[in-house]
């Protein structure tokens, strides 16, 4: 839609010129916006698969374009904004300046690390970032704020008039045609769209977190209705027995109760080094918890009631 003629009738041959150049030199731009005020090209940097945004201005390519890194990049051409300073950029005039050249550089300066090379000695070296001062990934990259609206200034008088007796239609007007405005509509819809899908994230990591805890807290419970009717039961059960094989069955027990210990511990560490889902971790150490209390509660009656036992035989040979 953006071949020939803008909004107001210009010519705008070099803009769309420049444009169809960079996709043909860079596969992997694509063009975001219906204007061609916003392309966006993909790179693989730092072992991951980044996106870099063009921004357009609405007088490009009489004013140079704008890179925007949509992901923090540590490289020496990339200030703490996100934004891509190199020389050639710096130097942009609209007779010389190509668009794919640019684009080409860059991307191939990421993708490798290496510096921009500098044509200009008299070119100051980038300042760098105080080492305070790294880049966040939370930090939201912005686009630079044009110095004229040249949508606005072609305006005729009577449409401009118009839209001073209509603020609905002025806009609309804003909104629908004005690069630098959609750019950065664009760009608060997408934090929105990230921020909201963040909390839904963190809320469904809150919700199975709260759903498990509340699991453990139930099976808690169980745990000590059944450990006290279990002592009741086994109390009656080691009475009966003879001396000799409460002796047996006390080192079995506690050999079990060590035993499931030493496993629920080896467990958490499992869990400390991811090797364990929660899920699967959670039944587990549960199990070996439950082995645990249930044979060291065994063991404890069994002492008490050896000790009544012996008790009863001295009162006997007295």
């Amino acid at each position: 839609m953006w071949g020939n003629l803008n909004l107001f009738g210009r010519q705008v041959n070099d803009r769309a010129n420049q444009i169809a150049s960079l996709q043909k030199k860079v596969a992997s731009a694509h063009v975001a916006a219906e204007d061609g005020s916003l392309i966006d090209v993909t790179f693989v940097s730092e072992g991951q698969e980044k996106r870099m945004r063009v921004f357009l201005p609405p007088r490009f390519p009489n004013d140079k374009p704008v890179l925007q890194l949509m992901q923090a990049t540590q490289h020496p051409c990339v200030d703490k904004y996100n934004q891509v300073n190199v020389p050639y950029l710096a130097e942009w005039t609209s007779a010389h300046s190509s668009l794919a050249e640019l684009v080409s550089s860059v991307v191939e300066l990421l993708e490798s690390g290496a510096e921009p090379a500098r044509e200009t000695p008299e070119q100051p070296e980038p300042a760098e970032p105080p080492a305070e001062e790294e880049v966040s990934v939370f930090e939201t990259p912005m686009p630079e704020i044009p110095g004229s609206f040249g949508e606005v200034e072609a305006m005729s008088e009577e449409d401009a008039g118009k839209f001073l007796e209509d603020e609905a239609a002025f806009g609309d007007f804003f909104d629908s045609h004005v690069a630098a405005v959609k750019s950065m509509r664009e760009l608060r819809d997408s934090l929105r769209s990230s921020n909201e899908k963040l909390a839904v994230d963190i809320l469904k990591e809150r919700e199975g977190f709260e759903s498990t805890r509340g699991e453990a807290l139930a099976t808690r419970a169980r745990l000590y209705d059944a450990l006290d009717t279990y002592r009741v039961v086994q109390r009656r059960a080691l009475e009966l027995l003879p001396a000799d094989d409460q002796a047996e069955a006390l080192r079995a027990a506690q050999a079990k109760a060590d035993l499931a210990d030493t496993t629920s511990e080896s467990l958490i560490d499992d869990f400390k080094n991811s090797t364990l889902s929660l899920p699967d971790w959670h039944r587990a150490y549960v199990d070996a918890r439950v082995t645990h209390h249930t044979h060291a509660a065994l063991a404890h009656i069994l002492r008490q009631v050896g000790g009544d036992g012996n008790n009863r035989r001295r009162r006997r040979r007295n």
